[in-house]
């Protein structure tokens, strides 16, 4: 439904307007790195250690400093208007209390609802596109008033969620959960920002050194790749829960990796035999590099997906400290190469820039797992 969304997008807007989308997706998503240290995969660690509702009330309080805070900085050091300030600010706290009640739900093995959710927020955006799309011709404000609206309904569940329980809240204990948030999401969100940047780096080179045209491309390749590993990630998921809860040896890790990567490949696969003019004309004249840029990057795509499940059984484990150390590496490998590729291969060296990251973070995750793959028997590691 998401693709739906974005092919639509890309006909209507074209490059640049994808490229502006990207470069706001970006922006936001370098915001999330500090609200997500009270989130996400931490979120389920803390979740087995402390109460449901003071967990939720010191996440939504951390996600509004850090608000705040970034706002001044963002209209400084970018080149979003008033506007699309605005539509940061509110994007970035409602897409993070999507990511808390994906967390919560997650951890509650609530997967039926969960699926649920997740899919009527692109439903709802899809009902919105083309209903206001039959009176008038859709722009990049409009998209961004829909897409807030789509994601509503998930902020009204993450307050059912926080305010149903009848359990007694103490600023002392606030004041302990927060401290242990900061100690191990701190950690969890440095590995993040390094991820984040393995990721998206490459989007501000791109704006820098070629256009906002490419970034629009650019943000596609990374839309298919997203894609690609929506299902990976949600086994991840599952895994990660259940290891919170059980005894998980490494056989039942290898199955989900086996799973992973068989989903990949067939998609992967599926992909690349549509031809390329189906593509141009399902996107745009705009897009005809977008297939050349996943055929050079599928071999990385299909295998960071061992990547993705091994990452999320670390954080179900309390070893956030291997995943910082996976990514760390990633991220000196992008940040060093990718102004120098693209200055000698554009738009296609970005891509390679990426999936050499990719590659160093894998091989890195692998040897971390197999060295250390004798603490994995325990529920999970204590917070010291």
């Amino acid at each position: 439904m998401n693709l739906l969304i974005i092919i639509f997008t890309a006909r209507v807007l074209g490059a640049e307007g994808r490229g502006e989308i990207t470069y706001l997706i970006t922006c936001i998503g370098l915001l999330q790195v500090f609200t997500g240290i009270v989130g996400n995969s931490v979120m389920v660690f803390m979740l087995t250690k402390y109460q449901q509702k003071e967990v939720l009330i010191a996440s939504f309080f951390w996600t509004l400093l850090i608000v705040i805070i970034a706002v001044p900085l963002v209209f400084v050091i970018t080149k979003l208007t008033i506007t699309n300030i605005l539509y940061f600010v509110l994007l970035g706290i409602i897409q993070t209390g999507f990511n808390n009640i994906t967390a919560l739900y997650s951890y509650q093995l609530k997967f039926r609802l969960l699926m649920i959710l997740k899919i009527i927020q692109p439903l709802i955006l899809i009902a919105l596109i083309f209903t206001i799309s039959s009176f008038k011709k859709l722009n990049i404000n409009i998209y961004w008033q829909l897409l807030i609206i789509s994601y509503l309904p998930h902020f009204g569940f993450l307050l059912f969620e926080t305010f149903k329980k009848s359990q007694k809240v103490s600023f002392n204990s606030l004041k302990i959960i927060t401290q242990h948030f900061l100690k191990l999401g701190g950690l969890n969100q440095l590995n993040y920002l390094m991820q984040f940047a393995s990721y998206r780096f490459a989007v501000l080179v791109i704006m820098r050194m070629l256009s906002v045209k490419e970034v629009g491309v650019f943000g596609l390749w990374l839309t298919v790749t997203d894609s690609i590993w929506l299902i990976p990630i949600g086994l991840a998921n599952v895994n990660m829960a259940y290891a919170t809860k059980s005894d998980y040896g490494i056989k039942n890790i290898l199955q989900y990796i086996l799973i992973a990567i068989a989903i990949s490949t067939g998609l992967i696969i599926t992909v690349l035999l549509i031809p390329n003019d189906f593509f141009v004309w399902l996107l745009g004249k705009d897009f005809t590099e977008l297939k050349s840029l996943i055929l050079i990057s599928s071999p990385v795509i299909i295998l960071f997906t061992i990547n993705i499940i091994i990452a999320y059984f670390f954080s179900a484990k309390g070893l956030i400290k291997y995943n910082t150390i996976s990514s760390g590496l990633g991220f000196i490998a992008i940040i060093s190469l990718t102004s120098l590729i693209t200055a000698h291969f554009g738009l296609k060296g970005a891509v390679m820039s990426n999936c050499i990251s990719y590659f160093i973070s894998i091989v890195t995750t692998l040897i971390l797992f197999y060295r250390n793959s004798n603490q994995f028997n325990s529920n999970s590691i204590p917070i010291n």
